[in-house]
């Protein structure tokens, strides 16, 4: 299951305040680039944060492992995960239109 996750800076943080954490994440968002979990990921332009592209077998597998990134754990960036699911609403163009759906 994929499960986009996008991450944004808790109310207040700035900058500066995630410096302290960046080579203990990078370490811990190594660990998972290498173990398959994070398949794809983007800093966003618009505010602090993150959006990464999670590849796991829940949901609830997620929740269970994001606090081992050190930002989410100490609450400087919230995450909001959305599962997602392949899309097959092209499937019309190609549906025999005899047949009753």
């Amino acid at each position: 299951m994929q499960i986009l996750a996008i991450m944004t800076g808790a109310d207040g943080r700035t900058e500066p305040d995630f410096l302290p954490y960046q080579m203990e994440e990078e370490r811990t968002v190594w660990r998972h680039w290498k173990g398959g979990l994070l398949r794809q990921m983007w800093f966003r332009t618009d505010r602090l944060g993150a959006i990464f592209i999670l590849e796991a077998e829940s949901l609830e597998a997620v929740e269970r492992i994001l606090p081992e990134f050190p930002m989410i754990r100490d609450g400087l960036l919230v995450a909001d995960l959305i599962p997602l699911r392949n899309f097959d609403g092209l499937e019309a163009l190609f549906a025999d239109p005899w047949i009753a759906r």
